[in-house]
């Protein structure tokens, strides 16, 4: 999937090796298990277990929706640049380009770098 061409409301197959092209929900899985290497994110060494959300997602406020790293819906989100490690899902894009995790990351460090 080219990440450049993704919106927010399109939905994205996934499977085992797959770069995750931007910040997506995860809404369904079709293996017994879904996990995600996080690292590049986290720096946690281990894969994460993902499931998909299964609330009312019209329940969900702003701040919530795209998960956010430390979000309370983070089990349903997958982030743009992780990597599926085991299992298939499909995914509704909800964030791309500098809206992501990631790209949050990188406006961080571009403006410390510019402060000083």
């Amino acid at each position: 999937v080219d990440a450049s061409s993704l919106i927010p409301g399109d939905v994205v197959m996934l499977t085992v090796g797959q770069k995750i092209p931007a910040d997506i929900r995860l809404v369904s899985v079709s293996t017994s298990t879904f996990n995600v290497d996080e690292a590049s994110l986290t720096g946690e060494s281990d894969s994460v277990a993902k499931m998909p959300y299964r609330g009312d997602a019209s329940m969900i406020d702003d701040s919530q929706k795209g998960g956010g790293a430390m979000g309370v819906h983070a089990n349903g989100m997958l982030y743009g640049g992780t990597v599926v490690t085991a299992g298939k899902g499909v995914g509704v894009v909800v964030r791309t380009g500098m809206d992501t995790e990631l790209g949050k990351i990188q406006r961080g460090v571009t403006e410390a770098a510019s402060d000083e």
